[in-house]
């Protein structure tokens, strides 16, 4: 995982005692600024060095969301050997997201105020705080108005900050990815879970950038669709590497399945941006 530590406050104090309105911030190596997990660098909310901006003119005023597709609805995914397996649910414990501002833009464009949630810091805006998406139906992450422009890079870091921050009945709690749904296997119809720990940021990039206008939504797409290209269950069934649980096949936890996983779903993501209710890929 990321940590993004650094001495800022230690260099805070420094100052501060030479104005003489030392605050008692101790200096320390290990200081986390903000929860540091993406490794930007990023401040703590409200210091110097993130903004408190109020110009309107690049606002769109829109939401940024996760989605697993480009349509709600179940998921299909196909594995390595061809069986098709229909995700009906799919949870990710996100605990931070950054998103790079466009190139002609910077935090002095944004028409808002920090808060302990959202910020921006070097042309970029920060967004922390656990949040549970769901990628079947997409989630709105927040409302955070992001200017027009052409964006190029976001990054998530997929685990909650603590796992206090998700619901004991959570079918996420302690785990960070969860799936289920069916397949059909030797014309037998089975139930399917999908457990993955991952801990870890992803990226979503995209070269030539992709245009958000007014009106219109940013999309951080981790295609589930991808996600068991380089699995193949069926021999893993017929020779019992796979075993059921209560009657219920586990993906993630055998037959090499939990290496596989963590690499597709790393590799499965996107940016995409939504229009009038619909999705559009790069």
């Amino acid at each position: 995982m990321l940590t993004g530590r650094f001495n800022f406050r230690c260099y805070a104090a420094v100052i501060a005692l030479i104005l003489g309105v030392f605050s008692g911030v101790g200096c320390s190596s290990d200081i986390a600024v903000g929860s540091g997990r993406l490794g930007e660098g990023a401040p703590d909310p409200g210091s110097e060095g993130s903004t408190d901006p109020r110009n309107q003119s690049q606002n769109t005023g829109n939401a940024i969301k996760f989605a697993g597709a480009l349509e709600p609805g179940i998921i299909s995914a196909h594995d390595q050997g061809g069986l098709v397996f229909n995700f009906e649910t799919v949870l990710v414990a996100i605990d931070e997201v950054m998103i790079r501002l466009p190139k002609d833009v910077s935090c002095d464009d944004l028409e808002t105020g920090t808060t302990a949630t959202q910020y921006c810091h070097r042309n970029a805006v920060y967004l922390s705080g656990t949040v549970v998406a769901d990628l079947v139906n997409g989630s709105q992450i927040s409302n955070f108005p992001l200017p027009r422009g052409r964006y190029h890079r976001a990054k998530a870091h997929i685990g909650p900050a603590s796992w206090n921050d998700i619901p004991h009945d959570s079918p996420v709690r302690d785990l960070t990815v969860y799936g289920a749904g069916t397949f059909e296997v030797g014309g037998e119809l089975k139930q399917f879970k999908l457990r993955q720990r991952i801990g870890k940021s992803v990226g979503f990039f995209t070269r030539t950038g992709i245009e958000l206008a007014s009106g219109e939504n940013l999309v951080l797409l981790m295609n589930v669709d991808r996600w068991l290209k380089d699995l193949n269950i069926a021999p893993c069934l017929a020779d019992g590497r796979l075993t059921p649980e209560d009657g219920v096949i586990v993906l993630g936890t055998g037959c090499g399945t939990a290496t596989l996983l963590k690499n597709a779903i790393k590799q499965s993501t996107d940016i995409a941006v939504e229009a009038d209710g619909k999705i559009f890929p790069l």
